[in-house]
Formats: C-alpha cells, structure tokens, sequence
C-alpha cells in the first residue's frame, strides 16, 4: 500500500529483510522529493502509520527547496535546462542560449554582489527591499542597459514563482525599469556603402555579408543561415526564416521576424555571383555563404574579419569605427536609414527588418509580392541618390 504526498507528505511500502516484510516510510519534500527512507520496524501497517508520522514530524523539511536563498534561486532559474526555459521551449517561445547566460552573467554580477540579498530569502522579499536594490545599482557605475536586464531577470523568476505558487504575491507589481537613453547606432552613408560595393575582394562573401547586410536587413545570423532554397532571383526576394548562431544553432530569427525583403541593386549581382562561384554548385539545401564542410554555415569570425578589413579598405579605421560606434550590425541600421529615407512608413519597415514579430505567409500570395515590389522600386531609388 502507498500514502499519497499531499496527504501525509510520506510514502509507505513494504520491503523484505531477511525473509520478512516490513513497511518502510519515505519522508517527501513538499515539491515530492524524497528527503530520507527509513524503516519503521513493523509489519503492522496501523503501527507502520504512526512510526511513519512521527518519523515525519522529526525530519526537518529541506528549506533551501520550501524557501530558497533569493540568488541561488535566481542563477538556478536563468540556467539552458530550467524548469522554466524547458516549459517556454514547450510553448514555443524558445529562449536563446546568449539571452539565458548574459541575464545570469547580469545576476552574479548586479544581483548576486548586493549585500542585502546574501541572506535573503524567496519569501522575504518585498518591494521595499527591491526598490532598494534597483536605487543602489542605478546610482552605481553599472551601466543602465544591464542594470535593466538584471532586473528583467529578478521579474520573470518572481512573476514565474508567484504564477507556480510559491509566494503568495507578487513584489514586482509596481517596479519600474531604469529610464536612460540608448546611444544612437552608426550607420554608413550611401557614399560609404558604394565604396563597399566598387571594392574588389578577394573573398566574395565577406563583401556579400554586408551588403546583404546594408540592402536588406539581414543580421548575420540570418546571413549565415541563408540557403538558395529561400532566394528567389527571378522574383527577386530573400525568405528569412532561420537563424544561425554557434551556441543555439539552426533556429528562427530573433523575435519570430521571419519575413520577405526584396533584392536589388548590387545585392542581386553579388548573388548571382555567389551562385556561380557555390564549390557545391548551389543545390537548394546548400548555404548561400559556403563553408570548407558543405553542411556547415560560414563562419561568424569570417564575417567579423571580413568587416573590419573591408572598412579599413574605405578608410574607417579602429578609432573611427569607435568613434562612430560602427560593427557589422550597423550594416542593419545603415538599411533601415535608408529605408526611411526612401519615404517607406514605420511599419513596412519593421516588417522588411524583423524589429517587431511578424508571421510570414506560407506561399507567396499576390499582396505580398505587390508590397515587396513597391519597397524595393522605393529602396532602389533611395539607393541611387548621390551622396
């Protein structure tokens, strides 16, 4: 026979010894974890009972599992194999490896350091101590944007363990993010990105990433995902639907933006010549930008050398490039400049480079190539204006 866990918080079962049956008692934890086993030395299961309950009324519960430490709390919970990264993957809202590690890198490093939290207890935090919390870090040296991510954090785990049950209220009801401005992007100037076009380079597809990168949108995940089965030359459209990054792999782009983005220009010449130059020969299933090993994507360290050197090429040198906070993601802004230069509304623009989530179609529907179509005669024409 067995006592439910949420009766008794024990388990009985009989085991033979010796030729002879006994009960014996598992003490549970209240999450059902087995605390202790022990023998209650009866074969009588009304005594077995009352041994069990007094073995259970003398076995201290586990308080780091009922009422754990705050930080360890937090760091096991920003963990790749959480109960709570595990049931988002299950609703489909997949978090990236980089996202779970830097808000636990945010933790150890704003959270973990905070005096008042050493001892601190899951059920003893309030809003007051919270606030106290955000007031210190945000007067530190810290900087706004990971002081906000590591109270991003601090929220989803106490939303998530008051939606569990395992604090009767929520203390992040009434918290707020710290206000600061984001430093503006750089972004090239169509100078700038005509002088990346005109070079001659010996690797095509270091130069093919950024302008790729300056005419579409594309983030260099999404380039490095990029197979011929989702660009379509004769109608002139790239298809976004995956990601690739060495810590998550193959997955979908940041946010769920896949999207169609036309292709024009200089971005329709360089791949056509990345088709004909494929070692492979550009089957559907092959990458756009090849690697040494068919089934593999290229490489991020070619794209951010590629980068570098091509901007030396041009004349921005390191201190320039810092100066102007320029990286290979400033070919993403540089794209959406133009593109609101060339007249296109906020929204078209959000849906040709994936900064909001928007679902793609399944097939191509005339709609869809028809707003494709008027974003790249626009594009186009704001492409060709002389600097």
């Amino acid at each position: 026979m067995s006592r439910q866990k949420n009766e008794e918080g024990f388990r009985l079962f009989k085991r033979k010894i010796a030729g002879r049956e006994l009960f014996y008692v598992r003490i549970l934890d209240v999450d059902g974890t087995i605390i202790t086993t022990k023998s209650t030395g009866t074969s009588d299961e009304r005594k077995a009972v009352k041994k069990a309950l007094e073995i259970l009324k003398s076995t201290p519960k586990n308080p780091l599992k009922q009422d754990p430490l705050l930080v360890d709390a937090l760091i096991n919970f920003w963990q790749r194999n959480s109960e709570y990264v595990k049931s988002r993957k299950l609703d489909g809202h997949i978090l990236s490896n980089a996202y779970i590690d830097k808000t636990r890198f945010y933790i150890e490093s704003l959270v973990k350091t905070f005096s008042s939290f050493n001892k601190l207890r899951l059920s003893q935090v309030t809003p007051r101590i919270l606030d106290k919390w955000r007031s210190t870090v945000g007067y530190s040296s810290a900087s706004c944007k990971g002081v906000n991510h590591a109270l991003n954090g601090i929220r989803v785990f106490l939303r998530w363990a008051f939606f569990q049950g395992i604090i009767p209220n929520d203390p992040t009801t009434s918290f707020k993010y710290i206000a600061y401005k984001p430093k503006e992007k750089g972004a090239l100037s169509l100078l700038e990105m005509g002088k990346i076009e005109a070079l001659d380079w010996s690797d095509i597809r270091q130069k093919a990433a950024l302008v790729l990168g300056f005419s579409c949108g594309l983030r260099r995940g999404e380039i490095r995902a990029l197979k011929w089965k989702n660009v379509d030359l004769s109608k002139h459209i790239i298809t976004v639907i995956e990601n690739y990054t060495d810590d998550d792999g193959m997955r979908e782009p940041k946010a769920g933006s896949s999207r169609l983005v036309p292709i024009f220009g200089k971005a329709l010449e360089i791949l056509n010549e990345l088709k004909q130059t494929n070692p492979y020969g550009g089957e559907p299933d092959d990458f756009v930008f090849p690697n040494v090993v068919r089934d593999k994507p290229l490489a991020a360290i070619t794209i951010k050398r590629g980068f570098e050197r091509i901007m030396n090429a041009i004349g921005i040198d390191n201190t320039t490039r810092a100066n102007r906070k320029l990286s290979f993601h400033s070919m993403r802004h540089s794209f959406v400049t133009r593109a609101r230069e060339a007249g296109l509304s906020d929204f078209v623009v959000s849906a040709l480079s994936g900064h909001k989530t928007t679902r793609m179609v399944n097939h191509y529907s005339h709609q869809t190539i028809t707003a494709v179509e008027t974003a790249r005669g626009s594009l186009e024409s704001a492409f060709k204006q002389e600097s």
